[in-house]
């Protein structure tokens, strides 16, 4: 499997994963550490948090807590943690809403650019683009046809304002220049239902609904990472179907607060390297549906902030408002 396959791909920036004499040399860390988490337990966020901190604790040598933070759009975790001590002992795990909501946004608390530090990209998955039956596309140039022969365009579902699938449907929009109708929903599993049973026509979503698409009761018309998922790979990318700029992926980072010393920021990222180099580690994030990333700090900065831009122009054209 090519999540596997992975693990011999992460980052060569680090060249000695030797952590733990550094880690008593620097005098880090000290006490116990958290990883505050802006969403609810038991989410996909969530999860990769655990599978992550296990090793995370044991490469420092001292406990690694997940401290769930959600609500308002993960702006309460996020504040909270730019508002901690920056001395390593908070993490932050930063994704897709952490970019998002720079521009969607009027007035956040803290300035993203300013006072978060990526340390590392920890892992990214696509989104797929599924179907109804109901409707006579296997592709999406077909799905594009029938938006257009459609009277006020086709109806999509999202997870609601302002989320990835949203968004990654309105990119789609202006690569393609189609008709929609945005149906928001409580959520993605709600939205993928919708489609499921009928009452939209498609949905982008996190949702990979494997047994539905086995069957024929939905259809999974591409993928939206750069290049084929390894869960679905027989279903091409949106790129590969003639829209070779257009990419949209989940993903999620390690953070650390303004002001945290370099050697703290370096000694994180190769603890991090470490965990994710691990076949127990690889195979749980491959489980769920994410490729291993593993970067430097400048690259985690560099993507970070390329996807502030990215979605801000999107949340700009599509007008998208929070909910």
């Amino acid at each position: 499997m090519s999540f596997r396959k992975a693990a011999v791909a992460i980052a060569t920036g680090a060249a000695t994963l030797s952590l733990l004499p550094g880690a008593c040399a620097a005098g880090f860390p000290q006490r116990p550490m958290r990883l505050i988490v802006p969403f609810p337990p038991g989410g996909a966020a969530d999860v990769m948090a655990r599978i992550v901190v296990s090793k995370l604790a044991e490469n420092l040598q001292q406990p690694v807590l997940v401290d769930s933070r959600p609500g308002a759009g993960t702006v309460i975790g996020t504040d909270l943690f730019v508002k901690s001590s920056p001395d390593g002992h908070t993490l932050f795990l930063h994704t897709p809403p952490t970019a998002i909501n720079v521009t969607l946004l009027n007035k956040l608390p803290y300035d993203t650019g300013r006072d978060i530090v990526p340390v590392i990209t920890l892992g990214r998955a696509p989104l797929i683009l599924l179907a109804s039956p109901a409707l006579q596309a296997n592709s999406v140039h077909e799905l594009v046809a029938a938006a257009k022969r459609k009277a006020g365009g086709l109806t999509y579902a999202s997870s609601g304002n302002g989320g990835s699938p949203h968004l990654a449907t309105e990119l789609l929009r202006s690569f393609t220049g189609m008709p929609l109708v945005h149906v928001p929903y409580q959520g993605a599993a709600p939205a993928a239902t919708a489609v499921l049973g009928g009452q939209v026509d498609f949905t982008i979503t996190s949702v990979f609904p494997k047994a539905q698409i086995e069957t024929g009761k939905v259809r999974a018309l591409a993928t939206t990472g750069g290049r084929r998922w390894f869960l679905l790979p027989d279903t091409p990318t949106v790129a590969e179907q003639g829209f070779p700029k257009y990419e949209a992926s989940t993903w999620q980072g390690l953070s650390v607060p303004k002001g945290t010393p370099r050697n703290v920021i370096e000694l994180v990222n190769r603890a991090a390297l470490k965990a994710l180099r691990s076949p127990d580690v690889v195979g749980r994030i491959g489980a769920q549906g994410f490729e291993v990333i593993g970067d430097t700090p400048e690259q985690a900065a560099q993507f970070l902030n390329a996807e502030i831009a990215k979605w801000g122009a999107v949340v700009k054209s599509s007008g998208a408002r929070p909910e």
